[in-house]
């Protein structure tokens, strides 16, 4: 049982470590939009 707890808590973690790696790559891609169209 103690075990398993383990497991939720880590997949959590990781679904939080994606969740903020997604943000992060979307933030980046509105930047280079806007780097984009300063360019142009």
């Amino acid at each position: 049982m103690v075990q398993i707890l383990e497991f939720e808590r880590e997949i959590f973690a990781l679904e939080n470590q994606i969740r903020e790696l997604v943000s992060l790559s979307h933030m980046y891609d509105n930047v280079g939009d806007i780097t984009h169209e300063i360019r142009s």
